[in-house]
């Protein structure tokens, strides 16, 4: 009789750290997709805030993709000329190219430094992103490594080039342009 009463509290036992051990994968799995999409919303929000989409429409309009061929010291001085360039649009006597980059960069910046150290990324949060990064960082990339090795900064804009790369690299992989 004790050792059936033993044996019967041995499998409860079990049964019940079974039972607690799937509860705690199904709430933590709930909290890191909450977490999850919280992080989209914050970005989302980010990503199309007028201020940050006329950044990026101006990136657009004002700076080429560099070419394979093209020097990265002539492509820059062309691209840092049109970046400086004061227009009867500058207030507080900053150039709306170099808001419009700066602004990009530090946002690129903040979704690169959350996707590689808090943010589960996945194929359909780079679906989402991975346009409207891939096209900017096509025109910024070159203009950030030459800017990085003139300042001789290896941290400029590390985590904007993370998620940049991460984007393009994602649309390749899917024959996307």
């Amino acid at each position: 009789f004790v050792g059936v009463l033993t044996l019967s509290f041995l499998v409860g036992g079990l049964v019940t750290s079974l039972i607690d051990r799937v509860n705690a994968d199904v709430i933590e799995s709930r909290e890191r997709a909450k977490l999850s999409y919280g992080i989209y919303q914050d970005i989302n929000a980010k990503l199309t805030d007028p201020e940050q989409e006329a950044a990026r429409r101006w990136i657009l309009m004002h700076i080429s993709i560099k070419k394979e061929e093209e020097d990265l010291h002539d492509w820059y001085e062309r691209t840092q000329q049109k970046i400086m360039a004061v227009d009867d649009e500058t207030q507080d006597g900053i150039p709306e190219g170099q808001k419009a980059v700066k602004m990009t960069l530090n946002l690129f910046d903040y979704i690169g430094f959350i996707a590689k150290n808090y943010w589960d990324i996945e194929d359909d949060s780079l679906e989402w992103l991975g346009l409207p990064i891939a096209k900017i960082w096509r025109r910024l990339a070159p203009y950030v490594v030459e800017v990085r090795r003139q300042r001789n900064a290896d941290d400029y804009y590390v985590f904007a080039e993370f998620i940049g790369k991460l984007c393009i690299d994602w649309r390749k992989k899917r024959g996307l342009p």
